[in-house]
Order: C-alpha cells, then sequence, then structure tokens
C-alpha cells in the first residue's frame, strides 16, 4: 500500500497540472509623444515658408515586437490623424516618421494651395493631436483632435474617437460594441434626442434652440463617434454635423445603464460597465 501511495502523487500533480487554467500574457501599454511644429530648417522647406504652419502632437502606444497589435493600434491612429487626399501614412512608419512625411508632403500642397486661392496676408494653420482617453484591461480608447484654418470667417476643428481591442488590436466601433439593427438604432437615437431637448431646456443663455438641430429620432443619423467614460457614453458631433457651426462640437452623455439593453453581453464595453 505504501508503493501505491506514492505512485499516486505524481498521478495527482499530473491532474491538477491539467486542470490548471492557461494564463493569458499581459499586453503591456505605454505611451510616449511624437511632436513637430513647423520648422524650415529641417523640412528643408523654400518658397513660402512662413504661409502654412503645422503643429502636431501625437501621444501613441510604446510598441513592442513581441505583440504586433499595439503597432497596428498606432497605425490606425496615425491614419485617423493624418491621412488626407494628399497623404497616407506607410503603415511601417514610427510615429515620428510619419509627422515628417506629412509635413513634407503636405508643406509644398498647401503653400501651393495658398497661392493659388490668393489667401491674403495671414497664414494657414493645421493643429492635429492624439491622446489616450481611457484604458481598461480589455479595450482602449484615443481621441484625435484637428484644429485648422484655410482663410474665410473661422477655422474648422473637429474630435475623433477611436477604440480598440486590447485582445486582437481591432478597432471597436459600435456595431462591435452594440446590437446594432434597426430597432436598437432608433432606440439610440431617441437617448441622443432627449438629451438634445434636455440641452435646451437647461440652457438659460439661448443659446441652444431645437430648431437648429436637424436630428430627429428616424434611424437615420449617422451615430459612430462617441467617448467612452466610466458610467456613460458621450455620443460627440462636430461642427455642422446636427446643428450650426456657431453651436461648435455638442456632446450628449447617456447613462450606462440606459444603455443596457442594446449592448452585446461579450464586448468590452459592456463588460467594463457591468462585470467590473
Amino acid at each position: 500500500m505504501r508503493h501505491l501511495s506514492l505512485l499516486l502523487i505524481p498521478l495527482t500533480l499530473l491532474v491538477v497540472g491539467c486542470n490548471r487554467k492557461p494564463t493569458v500574457e499581459f499586453v503591456p501599454v505605454s505611451y510616449y509623444s511624437d511632436t513637430m511644429k513647423t520648422d524650415i530648417d529641417s523640412l528643408n522647406y523654400s518658397d513660402g515658408d512662413d504661409l502654412v504652419q503645422f503643429e502636431i502632437n501625437l501621444m501613441l502606444l510604446q510598441e513592442d515586437e513581441k505583440f504586433p497589435l499595439l503597432h497596428s493600434i498606432n497605425n490606425t491612429v496615425l491614419t485617423v490623424a493624418l491621412a488626407n487626399d494628399y497623404y497616407t501614412p506607410d503603415p511601417s512608419y514610427s510615429g515620428s516618421e510619419a509627422i515628417q512625411h506629412y509635413c513634407n508632403t503636405m508643406h509644398s500642397a498647401r503653400v501651393a494651395a495658398y497661392q493659388e486661392h490668393e489667401s491674403g496676408e495671414e497664414p494657414w494653420s493645421f493643429y492635429i493631436k492624439a491622446s489616450p482617453t481611457l484604458q481598461t484591461d480589455k479595450m482602449l480608447s484615443f481621441v484625435v483632435t484637428n484644429e485648422q484654418y484655410m482663410g474665410g470667417a473661422h477655422g474648422m476643428h473637429s474630435a475623433t474617437y477611436l477604440h480598440f481591442s486590447l485582445a486582437t488590436g481591432n478597432e471597436l466601433t459600435i456595431d462591435s460594441l452594440f446590437v446594432w439593427n434597426p430597432k436598437n438604432h432608433k432606440a439610440v437615437e431617441q437617448l441622443i434626442y432627449e438629451g438634445i431637448r434636455q440641452l435646451c431646456v437647461d440652457d438659460t443663455e439661448g443659446v441652444y434652440s431645437l430648431d437648429d438641430f436637424i436630428f430627429t429620432p428616424d434611424g437615420t443619423n449617422i451615430i459612430s463617434n462617441f467617448m467612452v467614460n466610466p458610467e456613460s457614453l458621450t455620443f460627440w458631433f462636430n461642427p455642422y454635423d446636427i446643428a450650426p457651426y456657431s453651436l461648435g462640437g455638442i456632446g450628449i452623455e447617456v447613462p450606462s445603464y440606459k444603455l443596457y439593453d442594446y449592448l452585446r453581453k461579450d464586448a468590452p464595453l459592456y463588460l467594463y460597465w457591468f462585470k467590473k
């Protein structure tokens, strides 16, 4: 019997080892900043150096070759921040490389456009910033802000919110976070519309009027830009999206509990809010 009990010990250890849950390797997330202002000497600008000014400040993920998803997230942020009709970042670029190429390409293009439009003496300016807004164990969020002045009575500004899975590196859109069928689409629109109505009711200075908004809960509004908060979503609309430029960007906050029925129950947003 003594020998039998000794034989059972390694067998027991083997069974325990087989039942142990596999560990999930933590994806390290840290940040660094790449910044550039218009620098005539380093960018070798020539004619029209003072006509166009850039200031770019991108806070990106510190990449690790063991976790290629970090580069994938950075590439999406760079694309949203910098890509336009004249320039698209190379997927292999680092942040500083993408900014350098952007400024070299865009300066000559913008100077040519400036001179073609005879915009007067005031220079055009472009300010781009990207920074993280939220990090959980399953998701990561950024905001990309863009301010530009290209002549005329006023400049333009916008904010674009991006969300990513830390398990895959894929972007998390409203379709991947919500059960986004027509019924739920209208229900979320109704919540936003109620927020717009309340914004007008609470406005004691007479800035907002419901007549100024082109948003009705009929299932046709584009709802894709939102900031994730600890207990709510702020649906963000840039100037001209749903109201005149004079009202600026408009954020409508909706509590998480009001969105519960429309969320995918396996998605990072639901897990963040309701499985803490």
